[in-house]
């Protein structure tokens, strides 16, 4: 398996998917121990005709925050 892939955002402290360097062999997926089949925060993707491995990084490098707390009509998400 891969190493130095997944890495901590020390500004979101969220855990990060280095893209680049993904070969999408779904090892972290298969380790997660919050995955289940309904809800699998780690997922295989193509991209660019690349398989890759996506999970939420809190909008990793957006400096707003996370997309999806700034536009929930409810103002029902927050990040704290």
């Amino acid at each position: 398996m891969p190493r130095s892939i997944i890495f901590f955002d020390e500004k979101t402290g969220a855990r990060c998917i280095d893209r680049s360097k993904c070969i999408g062999c779904g090892a972290c997926a298969k380790a997660c121990p919050l995955a289940s089949a309904k809800f699998p925060p780690i997922r295989r993707v193509v991209k660019d005709g690349k398989k890759i491995m996506i999970k939420c990084d809190q909008c990793h490098g957006h400096e707003d925050g996370p997309y999806c707390v700034q536009v929930c009509p409810k103002s029902a998400l927050r990040l704290v």
